[in-house]
């Protein structure tokens, strides 16, 4: 029952998070805002995660608060949305987002708790997939909401709706009992001053093998997905004559897509203990580069929708094996610390990749970048089969000795 809340708890959230996104550009536009100023705004909220994701990290597993600090968490969307509605201007966009990206930063304590609650219930049961379904319903709910509520209602219902399920998330999470975790004798850091703890936490984070393999799957994964699919692919159906309900559609499809895979997976991973990330990040990556190979040269929305499915289950697989990889050998007392940095790469991704993208559009064209991400997909492609050679880890274990005798 308590995990069940939780679950309801972060589609709300979620929710919450996501229902004036894909109309913030449109709305600001509106309002004569110019090109880098919009940039700025919306940068806003991912350079926010970025600043706050790793110190709220450590704090957390420090202190042990891990369940008030979800509610904060939880309740932050909700002053996000009330700034929007009595500031509505640029700046008042601008400070909702810097709202908005802190809420967004108490992700990384919503993926640990839920994770372990998963494994107290079920040793065999992992819920890396399964709380990335929760997360993508959120969205997905998000995205069909606005597509209906968005010509009548405008962005002011979007922000009400916004400010609500926030509220309900908030309620949902003070019936949620805390969760304890066990002390590892070798790790035991709170009673240190925090000099000495701190150095103890992040030594621990740095030097897991499997938390280093996944910061890259992170930081791309994310990264591309914020560039193209919710951005410049969304410019290239609009150029191609669609309607607004036609391109809501779309994302639509994108997002359903991801949904049902992100619970195919939790289903895979329950069952069979021989899924191994490595092998489906290698699949993910080559459906990536054939979206993005194909993308700039279908003018057909049939098949348009066809490969946002495939967007949407290259979506599903790198978001759930990137926090499979990112938890699955780090230690209880650690875990919010090693998912916020891997939260970290992920909104770094989220925010240096489109402005890097964006700037090689301007000096190429949009189709050239296409292909030059198709090429990065390939050699992500080969990552993928280099983080399983011996080599890799190897590296990482002697980078370890080397470490623990220079202390």
């Amino acid at each position: 029952m308590q995990t069940k809340r939780l679950f309801f708890s972060i589609v709300l959230y979620w929710f919450s998070l996501y229902l004036h996104i894909p109309y913030q550009s449109v709305y600001l536009t509106s309002l004569f805002v110019t090109g880098s100023l919009l940039g700025i705004i919306v940068g806003a909220y991912g350079y926010a995660q970025v600043v706050f994701r790793i110190p709220l990290s450590i704090f957390v597993d420090k202190s042990g608060k891990q369940k008030s600090l979800m509610m904060v968490g939880s309740i932050a969307p909700a002053f996000a949305g009330m700034i929007r509605l009595l500031l509505d201007n640029p700046q008042g966009y601008f400070i909702a987002n810097v709202v908005g990206g802190f809420g967004a930063s108490f992700w990384v304590l919503f993926i640990v708790d839920f994770s372990k609650r998963i494994a107290l219930s079920d040793h065999n049961r992992d819920g890396s997939a399964l709380i990335n379904f929760a997360n993508q319903s959120g969205i997905f709910l998000a995205f069909i909401f606005g597509m209906l509520t968005y010509k009548s209602g405008g962005m002011r219902i979007l922000l009400i709706a916004s400010i609500v399920t926030s509220i309900s998330s908030f309620i949902l999470l003070i019936s949620i009992q805390e969760i304890g975790i066990k002390q590892n004798s070798s790790l035991t850091y709170r009673n240190l001053d925090d000099s000495q703890s701190y150095k103890i936490m992040l030594k621990t984070v740095l030097f897991n093998k499997s938390l280093l393999k996944s910061l890259p799957v992170g930081f791309f994964y994310f990264g591309l997905l914020a560039a193209t699919i919710q951005s410049l692919s969304i410019q290239r159906i609009a150029l191609l004559k669609a309607t607004e309900f036609q391109i809501g559609l779309f994302n639509v499809i994108y997002i359903s897509s991801t949904v049902l895979m992100s619970l195919l997976i939790a289903r895979l991973y329950h069952k069979s203990k021989e899924l191994e990330c490595e092998d489906m990040l290698v699949f993910s990556f080559l459906l990536k580069a054939i979206y993005h190979f194909s993308f700039m040269h279908l003018n057909n929305f049939i098949l348009i929708g066809f490969v946002q499915v495939i967007a949407g289950v290259f979506s599903a697989i790198s978001a759930s094996c990137g926090i499979k990889m990112a938890l699955a050998t780090v230690p209880d007392e650690v875990k919010n610390v090693a998912m916020g940095l891997y939260q970290t790469f992920v909104a770094l991704g989220m925010s240096i990749v489109p402005s890097v993208l964006g700037i090689l559009v301007d000096r190429t064209n949009i189709i050239t970048t296409y292909n030059i991400i198709g090429i990065v997909c390939v050699l992500l492609i080969v990552y993928s089969f280099l983080i399983k050679k011996r080599d890799f880890q190897q590296l990482i274990t002697e980078i370890s000795v080397s470490s623990e005798e220079m202390t």
